[in-house]
């Protein structure tokens, strides 16, 4: 049985919400702030037939990643940070076929998401190590980029062909799904420069569902990507006595 976004979205867009919507006067410090980052990104195959070969093999690409956040501390080591981001996530691949030298598909999407961060802070003396997990949704925005390049040789010559485009979401129509829930978990420090205190993350962001609306017995693509950021942050309110 396959996952499908409809039925995992309502619970991760529900603690994300919530996440945002947390009352002021229920958290003893509040901290906001910037974040800007970079991905690596790729797609993770699933096939609804046990007995079929993987034909593809995948390759990573580079992107970019900001946004914002809030943090609600709860004590001195727990505290919930929601963050609203714009990534830009895809993949490469190509086909294991014989009869061609290689024929690649790159495709490039651009997501808004939003996150519902738990965190755990490990001080260390001005050093706060912290633990990231939490749910995420994901909703695609713009156009999807796409490229196929295709490279093969004969007795006489070698061919290499490609072809780029961007397609929008009303030629897409219903191939592809712009909705995706998923699961982001990390690890980072920060340390005080000025009046906040800048900090760098290494972070893991899997989907639940697959990209692309396949038909039974076809494959399901899902979004996986590593990805490092540098963020910085300053206590708007302190509520703690």
């Amino acid at each position: 049985m396959r996952f499908r976004t409809v039925d995992f979205f309502y619970l991760p867009l529900i603690l994300v919400l919530s996440g945002y919507f947390i009352p002021f006067w229920a958290s003893a410090q509040q901290t906001y702030g910037l974040r800007l980052g970079m991905n690596m990104s790729t797609f993770r195959l699933s096939i609804d037939d046990s007995d079929s070969v993987n034909p593809f093999q995948f390759k990573y690409v580079m992107g970019i990643a900001s946004g914002g956040h809030a943090r609600f501390g709860f004590g001195r080591l727990f505290s919930l940070q929601p963050e609203l981001q714009y990534s830009r996530l895809g993949g490469s691949w190509f086909m294991d076929d014989s009869s061609i030298e290689e024929l690649t598909y790159t495709v490039r999407h651009h997501w808004l998401q939003g996150l519902i961060l738990a965190r755990i802070d490990i001080p260390y003396k001005k050093f706060h190590f912290h633990i990231l997990v939490g749910p995420h949704v994901g909703y695609s925005i713009g156009k999807v980029s796409s490229e196929v390049i295709l490279h093969y040789e004969d007795e006489f010559e070698t061919y290499t062909i490609k072809n780029k485009e961007k397609i929008s979401w009303d030629e897409v129509g219903e191939s592809l799904r712009r909705f995706e829930p998923g699961v982001t978990a990390g690890l980072g420090f920060d340390f005080p420069l000025g009046p906040g205190r800048i900090g760098a993350d290494l972070r893991f962001q899997r989907g639940f569902s697959s990209w692309i609306n396949p038909e039974p017995g076809l494959v399901y693509f899902s979004n996986m990507n590593f990805q490092l950021g540098c963020s910085y942050s300053m206590v708007m309110a302190d509520r703690r006595s």
